[in-house]
C-alpha cells in the first residue's frame, strides 16, 4: 500500500493528475494512509445505499476531509448473476417507494437524492438517455426529515457487492481489508 500511495502522490505532485483518492477503502485502510507523509486521499468511492448505509465510515470521512462517492446506488439492478437472484431488491422496497409516491419521483430519483442529500457524489449507471435524465433531475428532489427518518429506519441490510473479484489470485487483499465489519 505505502508504494501504490506515494506513486499516486508522485502523479499529482508532477502535474500528471489533479486528484488522488482510492475505491472500496474501509476505516483501517484510510487510517494507514492518513498515518504516511503527504498528501491524504480525496476521495473513497464504495458501495453504498439504504440497504447498506456505512454510516461509520460516513462519519470517519466526513472527520478527516475525505469524500465519498456511492457506486450501485439502485442496488445493483443489473446484477444477474445467479448469486444476487435472492438478493432484497431496493428498487421494489415498499418504504422507497412510497417516498417516491409523495414526491411525484421515480424510485431511481429518490434514491439518488437520498445520497445527495447526504452530501455523498453519486454515481448510477445507465445507458438509458430518458433514465439518464432523469437521474440528473434528482438533484432537484428535496428530502425532508421524516424521508431520511424512514430511509434510516428501513431495516434491510444488504451488500449487493461481494467484494470476491477483488480478491483473487493476484490481489495482495483479503475481504478482511475490504469491508468494515
Amino acid at each position: 500500500l505505502t508504494q501504490t500511495w506515494e506513486a499516486m502522490q508522485e502523479q499529482k505532485s508532477s502535474g500528471l493528475t489533479k486528484h488522488i483518492g482510492v475505491s472500496n477503502f474501509n476505516q483501517g485502510k484510510l487510517k494507514e494512509i492518513l498515518g504516511m507523509e503527504g498528501e491524504k486521499p480525496e476521495m473513497n468511492q464504495v458501495e453504498m445505499h439504504p440497504f447498506l448505509p456505512q454510516k461509520n465510515l460516513v462519519n470517519f470521512c466526513a472527520e478527516n476531509g475525505i469524500l465519498l462517492t456511492a457506486y450501485s446506488p439502485l442496488g445493483s439492478p443489473d446484477s444477474r448473476a445467479d448469486r444476487h437472484k435472492n438478493d432484497p431488491k431496493l428498487l421494489e422496497n415498499a418504504v422507497v417507494a412510497e417516498i417516491a409516491r409523495k414526491h411525484n419521483a421515480s424510485v431511481g430519483q429518490v434514491l439518488i437524492a437520498w445520497s445527495i442529500s447526504r452530501d455523498i457524489a453519486v454515481i448510477p449507471k445507465s445507458v438509458n438517455k430518458d433514465r439518464i435524465i432523469e437521474n440528473l433531475k434528482a438533484a432537484e428532489l428535496d428530502l425532508d426529515q421524516q424521508d431520511l427518518d424512514h430511509f434510516a429506519n428501513i431495516e434491510v441490510n444488504h451488500r449487493f457487492v461481494d467484494g470476491s473479484f477483488f480478491t483473487g489470485p493476484q490481489s495482495p487483499y483479503k475481504l478482511t481489508d475490504l469491508w468494515d465489519s
